[in-house]
């Protein structure tokens, strides 16, 4: 890579004239920064730049002085906003850890993992409105284990992937997206018990071993969901004594595993009657039914009526309320089960998924965004709030909430709320009648006057006639 250390006034010429006044101080060097002054920013190139192009793509800067220095863009290169669609900011501790990634995208045997909860969670958000299998692709970016997916595929090291979900989630503010069902505190339970997965764990101590994790760990891991779902994983299915544990909150259901392996219409009857048992036999005495051991245990019932598959999601919506992170379980029991591609196809989607989670990328290479998080956090700090800026797409926007992780989010671009707007559009509708009843009396009067003038016409024609004659 190559860099140069500028001051602000030299950035600015840059971004100016997109390319180098002069290359005195520009050097290639290996993929490691050094410590600068505290007044400099480090530009670094991925090649070197020449006469006809020459924008950084990283600038390198202190961390506290980030959210001073991108107001301080926006107001002396307004042209060039956002700036972090054309070239990365970063700290140089983030700019450190990103340089030293060093290898291509990958998720080893956990891809139908991530994407067993990648489309159950955007199923989630479409609450049972339409089928699964017209999900798109968008809806499936815009979910944060898509985003929690890329950031583990690239390699992201966990120490920066850990804030992933609290940023995603202040994105989706800024952008006034809904309200997710899922509270994030479940995605940390269920993406905890696949970093133990991926790891490895020791169910009989409890530890976590093998520091290479490439997924965040944001809490310990539930001991006995990950046994059930490495027992799965294996591809030998759950051992008896981890069906007597996970029948424990639900005594009732001890004696019926054969039913799993009967008739499609007896698992169904088997989920139907744990859910009697979980919801329906006094919820408020029995807390444990509220507990993350009866989500599970519906899942695992919902999940082993078709194996590996998502689809008979449209069950589990509808307690979503009751069960919050039961979507979760399933679509990762889904990944853990799907030894015959079911979830890689859905029509398609799951294979152009796979395609975005494994597409190249690293710190020096151009942003792939609208705007990055930290500066659109500048530039429109409320939700809803006009940004300032063009975006690629009409109805979303795609933000960099981390380096080389986005997520796309639909963006109602309105400097006002949408009830003004709202109020606007029907008074312009009443305008609009107002006018056309207008335009439809006088046309009214038109005809009859143009009638009339053919009769007169008409009768000093027939009288000049007879004159004649």
């Amino acid at each position: 890579m190559w860099s140069k250390a500028v001051n602000r006034r030299e950035f600015v010429e840059i971004f100016q004239a997109q390319r180098l006044n002069s290359k005195i101080g520009l050097r290639e060097r290996s993929r490691a920064l050094e410590e600068g002054q505290s007044e400099e920013i480090e530009l670094l190139w991925k090649f070197e730049p020449n006469d006809s192009w020459a924008l950084p793509n990283v600038a390198v800067i202190d961390a506290p002085k980030h959210v001073e220095f991108l107001a301080w863009i926006s107001t002396y290169l307004p042209a060039s906003r956002p700036i972090t669609a054309q070239c990365r900011i970063l700290d140089r501790w983030t700019a450190d850890e990103m340089l030293s990634i060093n290898r291509p995208p990958s998720l080893g045997k956990f891809v139908s993992v991530c994407l067993g909860l990648i489309a159950a969670e955007a199923a989630s958000y479409i609450a049972g409105k339409r089928d699964i299998r017209s999900l798109s692709p968008q809806a499936c970016y815009a979910t944060l284990s898509f985003s929690i997916a890329r950031a583990a595929a690239l390699g992201i090291p966990v120490e920066i992937a850990s804030n992933l979900p609290a940023r995603w989630s202040h994105a989706r503010t800024l952008t006034g997206s809904i309200a997710t069902p899922i509270p994030l505190v479940h995605f940390h339970n269920v993406w905890g018990v696949v970093a133990a997965l991926a790891i490895g764990y020791e169910p009989a101590t409890g530890n976590l071993f093998n520091a290479s994790a490439r997924f965040p760990k944001w809490s310990p891991p539930n001991p006995f969901i990950v046994n059930c779902c490495a027992e799965l994983l294996s591809g030998n299915g759950l051992s008896e004594s981890s069906w007597l544990n996970l029948v424990h909150i639900a005594p009732e259901l001890t004696t019926l595993r054969s039913a799993l392996s009967g008739p499609r219409e007896g698992r169904v009857a088997l989920l139907e009657r744990a859910l009697v048992e979980l919801r329906d036999k006094a919820p408020e005495a029995r807390p444990e039914v509220r507990s993350m051991a009866a989500s599970f245990l519906l899942a695992y019932l919902a999940s082993a009526i078709n194996p590996g598959s998502l689809d008979h999601i449209q069950l589990l919506i509808p307690l979503l309320p009751s069960f919050p992170d039961i979507i979760l379980w399933y679509g990762l029991l889904a990944g853990v089960q799907n030894r015959v591609g079911n979830i890689s196809g859905m029509n398609g989607l799951g294979r152009k998924v796979i395609r975005e989670l494994m597409r190249e990328d690293d710190v020096l290479s151009l942003p792939a965004c609208d705007v990055a998080l930290t500066e659109l956090e500048v530039l429109s700090p409320s939700a809803r709030q006009s940004p300032g800026f063009n975006l690629v797409s009409q109805s979303g926007i795609t933000v960099e909430i981390m380096p080389c992780v986005n997520a796309a989010f639909r963006f109602d671009r309105h400097d006002e709320p949408i009830s003004v707007a709202s109020d606007e559009l029907i008074t312009l509708w009443k305008n609009l009648d107002d006018e056309i009843d207008r335009f439809e009396r006088n046309l009214d009067r038109l005809r009859r006057s143009s009638l009339n003038r053919f009769i007169d016409e008409s009768k000093s024609d027939r009288r000049t006639r007879r004159i004649k004659t």
